[in-house]
């Protein structure tokens, strides 16, 4: 193999994984899955994600999750557009992104709304 040829698979090679580092930087996001900066992990908080996660529909790809407590529940904002109340395993939709996202949820009750729920996950 030529000189010339090795460099450049050498180079396309670093672009590719240059490539792959920051799309894994960009995917891979500390703290948005329920994990307190500390690292511990709150298991109510973390089962409210996995119960939105899965009432979304097939078609939705999200990449981020916020989550906090509101109301003794949790709220949960996903991609800062769809707002979620969750308690005792039971997920409604605050918002209409989440009630588009989750079609087989009820609207949440009255005082859970949007502005609430961002509330809860940012404090």
């Amino acid at each position: 193999m030529s000189k010339d040829k090795k460099s450049s698979t050498h180079g396309c090679l670093g672009v590719a994984l240059l490539g792959a580092i920051v799309l894994l930087l960009a995917v891979y996001r500390p703290g948005c899955d329920g994990t307190p900066p500390g690292g511990g992990r709150n298991p109510a908080v973390a089962e409210a994600i996995r119960a939105v996660r899965r009432s979304l529909t097939a078609a939705v790809s999200v990449s981020r999750f916020e989550a906090g407590p509101l109301r003794g529940g949790t709220a949960v904002l996903v991609d800062d557009m769809a707002a979620y109340g969750v308690k005792d395993g039971k997920v409604h939709g605050a918002n209409g992104y989440a009630l588009m996202w989750s079609e087989c949820i009820d609207r949440a009750p009255a005082g859970i709304s949007m502005p609430q729920v961002r509330a809860a996950c940012r404090p």
